[in-house]
């Protein structure tokens, strides 16, 4: 932190000519940073990364080295405290925005994400729709500095157009037009997506339908709106997939959390009489129940959720943890099935199925004589069995597997 402030401070005099509203937001980060305290706050660092992520996009790269500069672009992809998968995904658009006040409003919503409890809520999704589709329609030149750059924390931001990327010809006297027999010269700027649109739906009878000079053949209006929808739902999809892997992330972590952690003790004396039994765990936990060979055990479980109350509380998240991950999971399933281009994702899926899997089929269920795998409802119970009859068929050379998961020694942790 320290050496980029340094470098931005010998370029500040380039800037200040260059940008001067980029300059003041320059001057504030170097007083700032000249507080050692201050350097370690997670805004002040973040402050620092969009200030220098906007500095070389419109004035000058620094000399960086590779780690510091993997550093700072990891701190301006994201806000502090921001977890929302969609937004994260926004933040990591800035450096290619071209639009400066887009990317200001950007980091305002990712700022104001991150200090929230829950980012989920529908509200935030709807900021978030509508600022996925801002950044979607904005286009052209980016805005001079006066129309709008990223405020100091605590500080107003100024006010901005630009929203579309459209700029009006200066008017004044002088020679303007000289070169062209007294007439202002005509100029055209990149049409945004939503001008495009528009001009679609003219009648035919206002123009001869020939585009300006350098204005390139536009495409028929159908496919055109054809290819906005699909971008949309491509986006919509990629972060549903997002939120599946990481429900699934969650899902194992739960679990794993739960039987070798706050419930390795009971989960020992479970796994103990597995080694005895020939059926192994499944048949242990199908008998755990009254009137069973396990009912014992079933009753020291009991009792020990009972009594423990961090031990009931991690139980109890690893089980809604994996309830969530079934629901994504199907969610997710109905998207894999429908794209052939996103193999990688559905192999990573698979994976993570079968560790799920296994984990919670070696999870006694609430449920008497029944394990947490048992509980998923079907469609996800599908998916999980058949990740895992894959993973047991690799490693036994059967192109079958059972039809119920095991704990198997070659998978756990």
């Amino acid at each position: 932190m320290q050496d980029v402030l340094s470098k931005m401070e010998q370029v500040y005099p380039l800037v200040s000519g260059a940008d001067p509203k980029l300059a003041e937001r320059l001057d504030y980060v170097l007083r700032q940073g000249k507080g050692p305290d201050r350097r370690i706050q997670p805004d002040v660092q973040h402050y620092v990364a969009y200030t220098l992520q906007d500095l070389e996009k419109r004035v000058v790269p620094l000399a960086l080295s590779q780690d510091t500069r993997n550093e700072m672009a990891r701190l301006a992809s994201s806000a502090p405290g921001l977890e929302n998968d969609r937004m994260l995904a926004l933040m990591g658009r800035t450096a290619s925005i071209g639009n400066q006040t887009v990317v200001n409003e950007i980091r305002k919503l990712a700022g104001a994400i991150g200090r929230q409890a829950d980012q989920e809520k529908p509200d935030i999704h709807e900021k978030i729709d509508a600022l996925e589709t801002k950044v979607r329609l904005a286009a052209g030149p980016s805005p001079t500095a006066d129309e709008g750059t990223q405020s100091p924390p605590g500080e107003r931001q100024p006010a901005g157009n630009g929203v579309n990327g459209t700029r009006q010809p200066a008017s004044g006297g002088g020679n303007a037009g000289a070169q062209n027999g007294g007439q202002q010269p005509q100029i055209y700027y990149p049409r945004s997506v939503l001008d495009t649109i528009l001009s679609g739906l003219r009648m035919s009878g206002h123009s001869n339908g020939a585009p300006p000079p350098g204005q390139p053949a536009e495409t028929p209006m159908a496919d055109r709106l054809a290819a906005f929808e699909k971008r949309t739902q491509d986006e919509r999809d990629e972060g549903t997939l997002r939120g599946a892997i990481k429900s699934g992330r969650a899902a194992l972590d739960a679990l794993q959390a739960f039987n070798y952690g706050e419930g390795a003790a009971v989960m020992s004396r479970i796994h103990e009489a597995a080694k005895s039994d020939p059926g192994g765990l499944p048949a242990v936990l199908s008998e755990m129940r009254d009137g069973g060979r396990f009912a014992d055990l079933r009753g020291q479980f009991n009792t020990a959720l009972e009594k423990d109350r961090g031990l009931a509380n991690a139980y109890d998240k690893a089980a809604a943890a994996l309830g969530s991950y079934g629901t994504h999971r199907s969610t997710a399933q109905e998207i894999l099935s429908r794209r052939s281009d996103l193999g990688a994702i559905n192999a990573r899926f698979e994976q993570m199925d079968a560790e799920i899997g296994e984990a919670a089929a070696a999870t006694p269920s609430r449920n008497d004589g029944r394990s947490m795998f048992d509980d998923l409802a079907k469609k996800a119970a599908e998916l999980l069995q058949r990740a895992v009859d894959a993973v047991k068929a690799a490693f036994t050379g059967s192109p079958t597997a059972t039809s119920q998961p095991t704990a198997s020694p070659s998978m756990s942790p």
